[in-house]
């Protein structure tokens, strides 16, 4: 997955390609899983992580904090819908997110 964008602003919706990168095929998937980790948020906020064509759900799913590192690891089921995923971030910072497994659909 590559996100090739500067460091998002708050309140920012990114898109990030996942079908054909990272060894996850261009076609079949139907859920991925994903570790999300937090690097340098300039203030608390959270990091909500969901479908492209879905509407942006209403919980996170990474809490952060400005003063400690955090790593979430989140499961989903049907994200793959055009082979995007989209992050939504309350607060500046940098967003590791590594493609863990996926699973067919």
């Amino acid at each position: 997955m590559n996100y090739s964008g500067g460091r998002p602003a708050a309140r920012t919706t990114i898109d990030v390609p996942v079908a054909g990168h990272a060894g996850l095929p261009a076609n079949g998937v139907g859920a991925i899983e994903m570790n999300l980790a937090s690097v340098a948020p300039a203030t608390n906020g959270y990091v909500t992580v969901y479908p492209a064509g879905a509407s942006q759900p209403r919980t996170s799913d990474l809490n952060v904090t400005a003063t400690v590192p955090v790593l979430g690891i989140l499961t989903f089921t049907d994200l793959i819908r055009d082979g995007n995923v989209k992050i939504y971030l309350t607060t500046t910072m940098d967003l590791v997110a590594d493609l863990e497994g996926w699973y067919t659909a």
